[in-house]
């Protein structure tokens, strides 16, 4: 999952380096209101954690398409001499492990994220 929020000056969006999975852990780590400078434009404004997004990271996916695929040619080719049942379970492994790292887990995280807003309060 990747964080994000849009620059206030030239509506362009620029990345939040944090590995947190949730809004309020966003806020223990950064504050409830920071300061961040543009990539673009190098504006630095003051951003509430409500204004930072969530947005699926493609690397997680590229990873689990390589991964899976690589465990259907190694299914099919290397381990061919043996059983069928091996190569056909290399196959349909591998198939199961593309079709996860491309289903909903990864986008219900990135849902329940951007859902959950935190309570404005007053600047401490």
């Amino acid at each position: 999952m990747k964080l994000q929020a849009y620059c206030k000056s030239c509506q362009e969006a620029f990345v939040i380096k944090s590995k947190v999975g949730t809004r309020p852990e966003l806020e223990d780590e950064i504050g409830a209101y920071f300061n961040n400078q543009c990539t673009h434009c190098l504006k630095n404004n003051e951003y509430h954690v409500n204004n930072v997004f969530a947005s699926p990271n493609d690397s997680v996916k590229l990873f689990g398409y390589i991964f899976g695929g690589l465990v259907m040619i190694i299914g099919t080719t290397a381990l061919i001499w043996m059983n069928g049942f091996i190569t056909l379970g290399g196959v349909v492994i591998g198939g199961l492990i593309i079709y996860h790292t491309s289903g909903k887990a990864p986008t219900s995280i990135v849902r329940a994220f951007n859902s959950y807003k935190i309570k404005r309060g007053k600047r401490k």
